[in-house]
């Protein structure tokens, strides 16, 4: 049995070479074509693959010893070995289109952010990446893998019969399997190479597991910092507002699902995607420096809706809590004789969002796609993996609702989803940037919520609400495209992962201002409240955008790979990586691509950021304790 579990495990290995290569950017096939330059790299990229190949052959030969078989029988242990050896090939194969997206493995994290792939929203974006037909392949070379192990395993076993030829055997695979490690660990460092990168999966998901039972470390660090070094303070306060200034009747909140700052005209993107909304600056404020503060959809969610930061935790609260007792602004609207309504393109099942929106929180109407089957019907027949409608109809919806309020005020938010990914655009796509297909058909499908958001308000002109309403438009978050060799969003804290468009149109109220104010989503509620005169929400930790008092400090974090946290003050960005204890600081100004890490010739100011997140973390946790604790049971 050790001949064959070898035979196996060397098998394994080299089959994880080309998978490896692949991952990281070096198709390995393609390599032999110019091998002198390439395929000695796309051979040593698989140092942590071997190396874990080679301890797991080690842990489950040392069940073959006399004294395991009294609890395993060696064909127990073989067949154990051969099950664990196509896991290990099949999360390998399935992390090649994921770790450039991540930047490191598929982990515990990630699970818990897509529902554990049970919501309609994980599963259409996994068949979006890795369709039904490949997962097929992917079944029938597991198949073939064991049968030809099986037979390559027996076969050696008979050639190698003797002792001595065993010995023999079992020795030169010793010397070249550590002649190999020792040779492409070097090699990695001589490269450059990211761990990230290079760690085998099946490794790093395990350790995401054990990581998702540990205390995040700040949380248990003494700090000076306190509430009251981020409570905002109470009134009085001064406004950059107008004395005596006109009071909307209407509020409607306009998300732009997964838009960020960079890819839109108000903010300098040269791709022409937005131009409903880039025609509004001369009745707008617009602010530049506007940040989500987690690059995922439902925390953004929660700070929009309590104007609270969301709960510092790869959970996040609406899955964990939805229920909590947190004050929600629709409930203060309504309270205030506010008709209220939430409209998505897109489920709201996904992270228990509808039962988080759903709970007391003061909504009158809660639509998602499941309100619109017509809708739904046609766009999946138009992309066949939509969970969700197009956002055309979406807003057609709102403007329904709003329309049959009469003459009440109403407070409605609509939210956008077919930016999202995979990217629905529209039928007559048009070539917008050749960085890639994906990209294009990204920018194509910001255009179609930027439609929708003409047609909005093409009707509140022609109702002649457009003067007695405050529309605010936001991302919820940002999408990168391979800035920092990563894509997609909630990974990182990187500005395409976390800058978002903030524009607040009202023609009274606003002709083209612009603020520079560094802020966050958590800011909206209380900018809201400000501007109707209306009082603020117990709990509020933002500040109105047009308070004078407002400090210029952002805070934000991302818990799905390395667990960050960081704010932005003024033009110095400050990151913690909690998982691998460095910090990352880059000054904005001189470097606003995130370029040139300057945390290295900082340690004094390092250490107190550190105490200073500490003391953020603890205000954040200890806040949603208490919101807990006065939850009634369900």
């Amino acid at each position: 049995m050790l001949v064959r579990m070898l035979t196996t495990a060397t098998i394994v290995g080299l089959l994880l070479i080309p998978i490896r290569a692949k991952t990281v950017g070096y198709p390995f096939w393609a390599t032999l074509v110019g091998w002198r330059d390439h395929l000695a790299t796309a051979v040593m990229t698989a140092c942590y693959d071997i190396a874990f190949v080679t301890a797991s052959a080690v842990l489950f030969a040392a069940l073959l010893l006399p004294r395991a078989r009294r609890w395993v029988q060696p064909v127990t242990a073989y067949r154990m070995h051969m099950a664990f050896s196509v896991v290990t090939l099949i999360d390998c194969l399935s992390n090649i289109p994921v770790v450039p997206w991540l930047g490191q493995p598929f982990n515990f994290q990630w699970l818990y952010y897509a529902d554990f792939l049970r919501s309609p929203d994980a599963i259409s974006s996994i068949l979006a990446t890795v369709p039904l037909w490949k997962m097929g392949l992917v079944f029938l070379g597991a198949v073939g893998f064991v049968v030809a192990v099986m037979w390559t395993g027996a076969l050696v076993s008979r050639g190698l019969e003797s002792r001595r030829a065993r010995l023999v055997a079992l020795g030169t695979l010793t010397v070249v399997t550590a002649t190999y490690l020792a040779f492409s660990f070097r090699w990695r460092h001589r490269e450059g190479w990211s761990d990230d990168i290079l760690v085998n999966p099946v490794w790093a998901f395990a350790e995401s597991c054990l990581r998702a039972l540990v205390t995040p470390p700040l949380l248990q660090v003494e700090t000076p910092y306190t509430a009251t070094s981020f409570a905002p303070p109470p009134a009085p306060e001064t406004s950059l507002l107008p004395d005596g200034r006109a009071t909307p009747r209407h509020v409607i909140v306009f998300v732009m699902e997964s838009v960020g700052a960079p890819y839109v005209g108000l903010y300098g993107a040269p791709y022409g995607v937005t131009p409903v909304l880039d025609s509004q600056r001369s009745r707008a404020a617009v602010f530049t420096r506007a940040y989500a503060h987690a690059p995922a959809t439902n925390l953004t969610l929660v700070a929009l809706m309590t104007g609270r930061y969301p709960r510092v935790s790869f959970r996040p609260i609406t899955t964990s809590n939805p229920t909590i007792a947190v004050p929600h602004l629709s409930k203060l609207m309504r309270d205030h004789g506010y008709a209220t309504g939430f409209f998505s393109s897109a489920s709201l099942e996904f992270q228990r969002a509808d039962e988080f929106l759903a709970a007391g929180r003061g909504f009158d109407r809660i639509e998602d796609e499941d309100a619109r089957p017509e809708a739904a019907a046609r766009a999946l027949e138009k992309w066949s993996d939509f969970v969700g409608t197009d956002d055309e109809s979406t807003v057609d919806s709102l403007i329904a609702w709003a329309d049959s309020c009469g003459d009440k005020p109403f407070f409605g938010v609509m939210w956008t989803a077919q930016s999202h990914f995979p990217y629905y655009p529209p039928d007559n796509a048009r070539q917008i940037s050749d960085k890639s297909p994906e990209f294009n058909r990204y920018l194509n499908a910001i255009s179609e919520g930027d439609r929708a958001l003409g047609r909005l308000m093409a009707w509140l002109d022609a109702s002649g609400r457009a003067d007695d309403t405050l529309v605010v438009v936001l991302g919820d978050h940002g999408q990168a495209f391979g800035q920092h060799k990563t894509f997609g969003h909630a990974g990182h804290t990187w500005e395409e992962h976390l800058r978002i468009p903030l524009v607040l149109i009202n023609q009274r109220l606003f002709s083209g201002q612009t603020f520079d104010t560094v802020c966050g989503v958590s800011d909206i509620a209380p900018t809201i409240t400000e501007v109707l005169h209306l009082p603020d929400l117990p709990g509020f930790q933002g500040r109105s955008l047009f308070r004078t008092d407002r400090p210029n400090t952002l805070y934000f974090f991302a818990a799905w790979s390395d667990f960050l946290v960081g704010y932005r003050e003024g033009d110095i960005k400050v990151v913690y990586n909690m998982t691998k204890d460095f910090f990352r600081v880059h000054d904005l100004a001189k470097d606003p691509l995130e370029k040139n890490d300057i945390a290295a010739s900082m340690p004094d100011f390092t250490a107190d950021a550190r105490l200073r997140l500490a003391g953020w973390m603890q205000w954040v946790d200890g806040t949603y304790a208490e919101a807990e604790a006065a939850t009634p049971e369900p």
